[in-house]
């Protein structure tokens, strides 16, 4: 009696309607994506691990030259 009655929420709902043509495009579009970036992601790695080694390398080297 005293209190106030509990409205339902409101939204603004825009349906998307499914087009199986560009669904396809873009299933194929981040298969794509997913393989160049993961080839990038592997040749990074690499790469990063041999600098570290070699600048490992250099440090003990240079240490001991220098005792």
């Amino acid at each position: 009696m005293f209190l106030k009655k509990i409205k339902h929420k409101d939204f603004d709902y825009l349906p998307r309607f499914y087009n199986p043509e560009n669904d396809n495009e873009l299933k194929r579009k981040k298969e794509l994506s997913f393989r160049t970036n993961l080839v990038h992601t592997r040749a990074r790695g690499k790469r990063s691990i041999v600098f570290w080694i070699v600048i490992i390398i250099f440090i003990i080297y240079f240490y001991l030259s220098l005792s």
